[in-house]
Order: C-alpha cells, then structure tokens, then sequence
C-alpha cells in the first residue's frame, strides 16, 4: 500500500492505494519535489504551469548584426517542465520544426528563449514568456 500527501495547506489530499506505479505516476507529473521517508511520499512544490508564445523570426543582416525584420505567431506552448528550453524544442518538433544536431543552440534572456543558427548567428524561433 502506498501513501503519500500533499504538503501544501491549501490543498490537503491524502492518498492511500493500491494501484501504486500508476497513481504515483499521475500525481507526481504535476508535482516538482517528491520526498520519500520510507512510509509514503510527501509532494511538496505544485508545478507551476508557464505560457509561450513561440514566433517564427525573419531577419536580415546588417552591419554584420542581425536585425529582427518581422516574426510570424505558430502558437502558444504552455508547459509545466522544469527544463523549458527542452519543452521549447520538443514542442516545436511536435509541430514538424526540427533542426539538425548541433546546427543550433538556445540562448535565454530572462524573458524569452531563442533558437539561433551556430554558424551564422541567425535567429529563427523565439519563445516569448506571456505569464507565470
């Protein structure tokens, strides 16, 4: 019999059950921090889910600078993952985007993650962060 409880007083649950591995499962995708003493679970960090709006970019080079001409909406990704430049890719590869290994890298500013070009330094997708 498993046993684990939310630590947060607002939302107090206790479950005790018998289909361990796919209740733990379910209930530990939205939760950040999982303690086990030995006798239960205790989850103590709800994940907070956090919205994007990806863009394709169009820039252009000028004075060895890219310049932002335009950008194109593909959509909103609203993610609770820890690791958000991983979700940024994966769904972008869910929407037919991917790019060769090693061709790109992810560059973070506080507000948004951009996809660029290794070699030539272009930006091509931007993930904006719209919310907490």
């Amino acid at each position: 019999m498993l046993h684990f409880e939310f630590m947060d007083k607002s939302n107090p649950f206790v479950y005790y059950g018998n289909d361990e591995e796919k209740e733990l499962k379910k209930w530990l995708r939205n939760y950040r921090i999982a303690r086990n003493d030995g006798n239960g679970f205790y989850l103590l960090a709800e994940k907070q889910e956090t919205l994007f709006e990806i863009r394709q970019i169009d820039a252009w080079l000028y004075d060895e600078e890219w310049t932002q001409n335009t950008s194109y909406f593909v959509g909103n990704m609203v993610t609770k993952a820890e690791n958000e430049k991983r979700a940024f890719t994966k769904w972008l590869k869910k929407k037919g985007i991917s790019f060769k290994k090693n061709r790109t890298l992810i560059e973070f500013d506080g507000d948004c993650y951009t996809i660029i070009d290794r070699k030539t330094k272009e930006p091509l997708y931007i993930a904006i962060l719209a919310c907490n």
